[in-house]
């Protein structure tokens, strides 16, 4: 259930701690400007994440819930198809808006997505919650288990793709 609450969110990453830095208004205009959007997206709300935060640290991640749940998958697209976004002049980035325990099995498949990355004919991508489907030529694997999913890419992939 908590997943589904979060379909219509978001992160975003690198934006400067200022006053009003995460109103509603300023990441609809912030989205507008570092997407080339020609409309404006509603925002229902929009805050920072509750870490406790000095002056000199990372600025926080602001997590924004979007009106509309199509307005949030088009917002990860473009974010994703315009990847390094730029905004006053700094770097940031949007994510999805995962649960703790999607996002920990999310990040368990890194390592196999660094070894695949740039590689001739593999195609890779992590399925809803986590599973991670790779094709290598005309066949096609999905992995549950981030060690399987390794052994795999080092016994059949590597070696193929390095002939």
């Amino acid at each position: 259930m908590e997943g589904r609450m979060r379909r219509g969110n978001i992160r975003i990453v690198g934006v400067d701690e200022q006053p009003d830095s995460s109103t509603p208004e300023a990441i609809s205009k912030l989205l507008k400007e570092a997407l080339h959007l020609d409309r404006d997206i509603k925002i229902d709300r929009s805050h920072r994440s509750l870490m406790k935060w000095k002056p000199g640290d990372r600025p926080r991640v602001i997590i924004a819930k979007l009106h509309n749940d199509g307005d949030a998958a088009e917002v990860l697209r473009r974010a994703r198809d315009r990847a390094p976004l730029n905004y006053n002049g700094k770097r940031i980035s949007i994510f999805p808006d995962y649960t703790n325990n999607v996002a920990k099995a999310r990040a368990a498949f890194t390592d196999v997505r660094k070894m695949l990355r740039g590689r001739q004919g593999v195609r890779y991508g992590l399925l809803f919650p986590a599973r991670m489907r790779i094709s290598v030529r005309d066949e096609e694997k999905e992995f549950l288990d981030p060690a399987k999913a390794l052994e795999y890419v080092l016994k059949k992939v590597i070696p193929e793709t390095e002939k």
